[in-house]
């Protein structure tokens, strides 16, 4: 979608908003999905049943964004790319790179964060990046060869990430997980049911299999 029309669709209502990008784009949308005054710039939108973008959010330069079923990016996110279409120097060598951000069904993105989505970003099913101030990153300068490398980011399905963390690229936190406040993951841990956090963050302790976020139905929690 070019960025021009992107800026011109901003302050439509939603429900015009929407029939318009479904239309012209052929991007999947969902009748009873919502999208807010955000600027949205990118190639390939998907928004399933009940998805919603907020408002004042600014997406742009993604290849792909998948919102599934009952899913939302909140308020005043940067979320942000490098399509791979667009990019001649960039990247080059980060062969099958894919400039994109996908949250599974019930999950969230809350309020003030940023998402560097220069490779992929996938969250988990029932996940949600909560409070405020979080990032997201998957580029990083290579000192030995001074180049960019891009690398994706995988958050797991019942995970929570709290306010203030950094997950740099190439990381993963596995399923079931909690990321205490102000945590830095830099590595890609696999013990699920487990509490990460500190700079860098490590394994804390185990959590109780038992716990309700863990087998919750609905992915809002009130």
């Amino acid at each position: 979608m070019n960025f021009l029309i992107g800026c011109f669709l901003i302050f439509l209502p939603s429900k015009i908003k929407c029939i318009l990008l479904r239309n012209i784009f052929s991007f999947k949308i969902h009748d009873k999905s919502k999208i807010g005054f955000s600027l949205i710039n990118v190639l390939n939108l998907k928004i399933g049943e009940n998805g919603s973008i907020g408002n004042f959010n600014y997406i742009s330069n993604l290849e792909n964004l998948e919102i599934g079923n009952n899913s939302q990016i909140g308020k005043f996110n940067r979320i942000t790319g490098c399509s791979t279409l667009s990019a001649k120097v960039h990247f080059k060598d980060d062969f099958g790179r894919v400039s994109e951000l996908i949250l599974e069904e019930n999950s969230a993105i809350s309020n003030s964060h940023i998402l560097d989505c220069s490779s992929s970003i996938r969250i988990g099913k029932f996940t949600i990046i909560g409070g405020f101030g979080s990032q997201v990153l998957t580029h990083s300068v290579e000192f030995s060869c001074s180049i960019q490398k891009s690398k994706p980011v995988n958050i797991g399905s019942y995970s929570f990430i709290s306010s203030g963390c950094i997950i740099l690229p190439g990381s993963s936190l596995p399923d079931f997980s909690i990321l205490g406040a102000a945590s830095l993951l830099n590595k890609r841990y696999s013990q699920t049911y487990s509490l990460y956090g500190g700079v860098p963050a490590k394994l804390l302790k185990p959590l109780d299999k038992n716990m309700k976020y863990f087998s919750r139905k609905i992915g809002f929690i009130s």
